[in-house]
């Protein structure tokens, strides 16, 4: 049925999300309230199952059971403007739609007590409150000490949608601009379909994260080759081109399928002086480049907003092997970067194993490398090496500037 459109969605996506089998970008488009739904209940999934186990005697194995449940309790924790009676009247109906209406006395019981006498869950242990494996809760403790709870409690959160505005005539009513030291750095009153609203047709704006646009400010002025190590969907080949329209930039990008958006993202913004690269960076042999921005594949760990069933499916082992590529890729970086040129190195991570970690090891093959001074927003804070962004108004992730002496 159309109504539960939403419900059914989630009974569908959610177990390959969490399970790791699945990614939200590998689903197709979905409704707001679909989108929604699913990610709220991908990214409390830990909380939501202690919950419901807390609230039966004995527990049910049921997987459409569960699941109808699980939507049915992360309505009425996390979805306080909606009337909670209408949640739970809601649910008996879905009951009666995935043939479970012998459970209904047991449903509306369940339901019925979250509604009259919540949990707190501030009293639950710290890795269920904030549904996180225990590993990386001790990681991200680790790595951001007295601003762990900023991190942890944003992860929880909906994503930020920025856009990076051109030129201020771009700036439409729909839009805010939320921080006047980034003045062409909006984000829209309501940030649905936001790429049928107006100026995006147009390329007035792009969709850029607050933090990719506050690397795009560290360029040097003077550029005239530069490459993108690992472009798509090409958002900073874009910015980089926007900021330096007399350079030529190389786009390299090895996953193909993704090549033709880069190219309608590139035609839509009108750009002349982008060249797509098909084919692995670490093959690129062009020398002498200016500028190489690596943007090194990495555990994604800054955009557990946006993809929060990445903290289910990662684990040490994959991200020692993110490490070493990262590290392969910056070598070749090395390789094609002119004497005293600059290499960008960024990630989407916020551990210290993507991004301090191999910037040592780095600098180790190469000790004349100078690190360009760590900058500091409100947004992020400094680093041996570089700079780390929160997750919180904006992605969390890394960059380290590099001067190259050989």
């Amino acid at each position: 049925m159309k109504q539960f459109a939403a419900e059914n969605c989630v009974k569908k996506h959610i177990l390959p999300l969490v399970e790791g089998k699945l990614t939200t970008s590998q689903i197709p488009t979905l409704s707001s309230f679909s989108k929604e739904l699913l990610s709220g209940i991908c990214r409390h999934w830990l909380c939501l199952n202690h919950i419901l186990d807390l609230s039966m005697k004995k527990k049910t194995t049921h997987k459409n059971l569960r699941l109808l449940l699980l939507i049915g309790i992360y309505r009425l924790y996390h979805q306080p403007s909606s009337d909670p009676k209408t949640i739970i009247k809601t649910c008996m109906k879905l009951a009666e739609i995935w043939g479970l209406s012998h459970n209904k006395p047991l449903i509306y019981g369940v339901l019925n007590r979250q509604l009259k006498t919540p949990y707190n869950t501030d009293e639950f242990s710290d890795e269920i409150k904030y549904s996180l494996p225990s590993w990386l809760y001790t990681k991200i403790c680790s790595v951001f000490k007295h601003n762990a709870s900023v991190v942890l409690k944003a992860q929880l959160r909906r994503p930020d949608y920025w856009i990076q505005v051109f030129n201020s005539s771009g700036i439409t009513e729909e839009m805010q601009i939320p921080d006047n030291n980034y003045p062409l750095a909006a984000k829209f009153n309501k940030p649905d379909h936001i790429t049928a609203k107006q100026g995006y047709d147009d390329g007035a704006w792009q969709i850029t994260d607050l933090s990719t646009q506050i690397m795009l400010n560290y360029l040097p002025e003077t550029l005239t080759t530069i490459v993108d190590a690992c472009s798509a969907p090409g958002g900073k080949a874009i910015g980089v081109a926007k900021k330096h329209p007399r350079a030529v930039v190389e786009a390299v990008e090895i996953e193909l399928k993704r090549i033709p958006k880069m190219e309608e993202n590139i035609q839509r913004m009108g750009l002349k002086n982008i060249n797509i690269i098909p084919g692995d960076f670490l093959t690129y042999s062009k020398k002498n480049v200016d500028l190489v921005w690596v943007d090194a594949p990495c555990s994604g760990t800054g955009v557990l907003k946006k993809h929060p069933e990445i903290k289910y499916r990662l684990s040490i082992d994959k991200i020692e092997q993110y490490q070493e590529q990262q590290l392969k890729l910056l070598e070749h970086a090395y390789l094609c970067v002119k004497n005293h040129g600059t290499i960008f190195y960024s990630t989407c991570s916020i551990l210290d194993e993507e991004n301090d970690d191999v910037i040592a090891l780095f600098i180790k093959n190469h000790p004349k490398t100078k690190i360009l001074s760590p900058q500091k927003s409100d947004y992020s804070e400094s680093r041996l090496y570089g700079e780390l962004f929160l997750i919180d108004q904006t992605n969390g992730g890394y960059l380290s500037r590099l001067e190259i002496d050989k």
